[in-house]
């Protein structure tokens, strides 16, 4: 890299057209998923101090929904294609869906075909080396 280059300050840009925006480093409205578990955990801390628990452990319970909330938008949701996560589950729950069924019986001319393009490309090597 020239220096000039790493200098040089590179920001995302989002089109109008085919963007939803950006905020606080998530696409469209992903945000609001977290503020909401934000207020889930102030809710949590109030409740907590209310019945009698010390700050400290109130605040130390209610990082868990803001915590989980933030991984839960980094790993699925996060600049993913949509229906990411729809996708994964369905692949870890009924595995990979797009893989040649255990009852559909291998191609007979596969072997055949694979052989003759090997046979086509050790004769094109051939050909070169004479030359």
């Amino acid at each position: 890299m020239d220096k000039h280059e790493e200098l040089l300050i590179r920001t995302n840009t989002a089109s109008f057209k085919d963007s939803n925006g950006m905020a606080m480093g998530f696409d469209g409205d992903q945000f609001l998923i977290l503020i909401v578990g934000f207020i889930c955990s102030l809710f949590l801390m109030t409740a907590l101090t209310m019945m009698g628990y010390s700050i400290i452990t109130a605040f130390v319970t209610c990082l868990f929904p803001t915590a989980l909330t933030y991984i839960y938008l980094k790993v699925f949701l996060a600049h993913k294609p949509p229906h990411y996560q729809s996708d994964l589950l369905q692949d870890w729950i009924h595995g990979f869906v797009y893989e040649r069924s255990l009852l559909q019986k291998e191609n007979p001319y596969y072997s055949v075909m694979v052989r003759e393009i090997v046979r086509k490309k050790i004769e094109e090597n051939k050909k070169e080396a004479i030359i």
